[in-house]
């Protein structure tokens, strides 16, 4: 677990905290708190250079269903 002393910046500490990490607070090399995420409040990853990789598809999302709908009414009647 990182070490890290009490003059850090919060701000930054939350944001790495969000990302999942634990830190111990020390005050003139003493442990004197620890920090670490509640459960289930995890940060989702940032998706959006992988969104941004994929090409836009040529078929509108209403073709889509509208194709998904008739090849569930071929299959099943």
């Amino acid at each position: 677990m990182p070490t890290v002393n009490e003059y850090t910046k919060l701000p930054e500490l939350v944001n790495k905290i969000l990302d999942g990490n634990e830190f111990l607070i020390t005050r003139e090399g003493e442990p004197v708190a620890r920090l670490l995420p509640l459960a289930g409040r995890l940060r989702f990853p940032d998706l959006s250079e992988f969104r941004a990789s994929i090409p836009p598809s040529k078929t509108s999302a209403a073709e889509l269903v509208s194709q998904m709908r008739d090849e569930v009414d071929e299959k099943f009647g």
